[in-house]
């Protein structure tokens, strides 16, 4: 997950990508939903369906994986039109 969402973020954020990708994600109503969906779903993921006492790492690591969705998602929120987000 937090592979994918770095890759995503890279994409995304790249001069030479970011235009072609997001226009991927975005172009048709139902990957724009989709894209939305998925973004705010996990940016909105905290402790849920883990245990208290995980280690560090994975605490760390969940933080790390809800932050990389926030950033994907206020990168892709703009270009996703209102009627849809």
């Amino acid at each position: 997950m937090r592979e994918i969402l770095i890759l995503l973020n890279r994409l995304v954020s790249s001069p030479s990508y970011s235009s072609i990708v997001i226009r991927g994600l975005t172009e048709k109503r139902v990957m724009a939903c989709l894209t939305f969906e998925v973004a705010t779903s996990l940016s909105r993921k905290g402790n849920e369906n883990e245990q208290q006492e995980d280690s560090m790492v994975k605490q760390i690591r969940r933080t790390e994986i809800v932050d990389l969705a926030c950033q994907f998602k206020n990168r892709v929120e703009t270009h996703i039109p209102d009627h849809l987000g």
